[in-house]
């Protein structure tokens, strides 16, 4: 299986040009309870998508994800937190990455749950959860689910309590919370879901916010062009707010109708799809309607861009915004791209809707006669 370091390393690229802020209202390490104890990092709505990766089998990732969700079930299904597996929603919030750290004292870790500053385009927090495959060679289902859900704890806005010692479970496993540092009272008391204190904690962090309605969550990126399509996310694309951004960069604009030809071609291992489309009106250069052009697009169907136009489908019309593409070395080309990557809007008679995700051009736009010319106009 690919490894989730080259998304990573995409993602927190992205991040360093974000503007979002995360949520932070709690003072670092807050206590939230007697043995509950927040970090002072949450996620800005009570809603998180997660996965898992990395360099591991197949087989192993499949086991870990039935883990995982086990885990997120524990902290979704008692409190007011929804945990997501990330199937439809692009790029997860949560990454929880199975791979072999070597022969160290740490089973799991959250390493940046307490950076407030993890941010990303598509959400206000982004966090990795590394379990180390090393350490769980030979440990029980039990204490996998019980790491998965205390790293989880981390990442939705938990520390580690003050008065949880590695010997408090003499004392009796109800004293035991799932947020104890220690394993060896966890593994004890067979704890693999969030006790009253720490649910309660949760309650409180998020009682507030508002779970995100599913067409929200779902503008977040662009959608999957096929099932088990990997997303990536494109950190050098163009951001443009304005129509009148994209038309100064663009060489035409123009409707098209794909005719259903595409190809996939490779620059190195970059899989970049090809789509032939007839347009269907020409509204800015000097392409005619009837004319055939080819549209270069990043990622095909087995890996997609979340941040970018969606792959250009044969059922459907666009408005898009062209640029040429200019091959490897300088060569001249017929190709064109879509300007910024995402300047392509999916049109229903004169109004089109925006085809990418993690843009910020406008939603809606509706084309139609101005002073003797067509003209595209926001609609938002």
């Amino acid at each position: 299986m690919t490894s989730r370091r080259a998304l990573r390393s995409a993602l927190v690229s992205t991040a360093l040009v974000a503007t979002l802020a995360a949520g932070s209202s709690l003072a670092t390490a807050q206590t939230a309870t007697a043995s509950a104890r927040w970090s002072g990092c949450e996620f800005e709505h009570p809603w998180a998508s997660w996965t898992v990766g990395g360099d591991t089998p197949a087989a192993l990732d499949d086991e870990w994800s039935e883990i995982f969700r086990y885990a997120a079930s524990a902290w979704d299904g008692p409190t007011t937190i929804d945990l997501e597996e990330a199937i439809n929603f692009g790029p997860a919030m949560i990454v929880a990455e199975v791979m072999d750290y070597g022969d160290t004292d740490r089973s799991g870790r959250a390493p940046d749950f307490q950076n407030c500053d993890m941010l990303t385009f598509f959400h206000d927090r982004m966090q990795f959860i590394e379990m180390n495959s090393s350490e769980f060679s030979t440990a029980s289902l039990t204490m996998k689910r019980s790491t998965a859900a205390h790293e989880l704890g981390h990442v939705i806005g938990l520390a580690h309590p003050t008065d949880q010692t590695e010997d408090i479970w003499e004392s009796g496993c109800e004293n035991v919370m799932l947020m104890n540092h220690y394993w060896k009272p966890r593994q004890e008391c067979s704890r693999t879901s969030p006790q009253t204190p720490e649910r309660e904690a949760i309650n409180q962090l998020y009682s507030n916010n508002v779970i995100p309605s599913a067409q929200t969550r779902n503008q977040l990126a662009t959608p999957a062009p096929a099932p088990g399509s990997r997303p990536i996310v494109l950190d050098y694309t163009d951001s443009f707010d304005t129509l009148d951004e994209v038309s100064s960069e663009a060489k035409v604009s123009v409707v098209v109708k794909p005719t259903g030809a595409s190809r996939v071609e490779r620059i190195g291992n970059v899989s970049f799809t090809v789509t032939q489309a007839r347009v269907t009106e020409s509204i800015v250069g000097e392409v005619e309607p009837g004319e055939i052009i080819e549209i270069r697009q990043d990622g095909d169907i087995s890996q997609y861009a979340v941040n970018a136009a969606e792959l250009l489908k044969s059922d459907a019309t666009y408005l898009t915004y062209l640029r040429e593409w200019t091959a490897p070395g300088g060569a001249a080309s017929d190709q064109y791209m879509i300007v910024g990557g995402q300047a392509a809007w999916r049109m229903d008679g004169e109004i089109g809707r925006l085809a990418s995700g993690g843009s910020k051009l406008p939603a809606t736009v509706t084309i139609a006669d101005q002073a003797g010319d067509r003209a595209v106009r926001s609609a938002n």
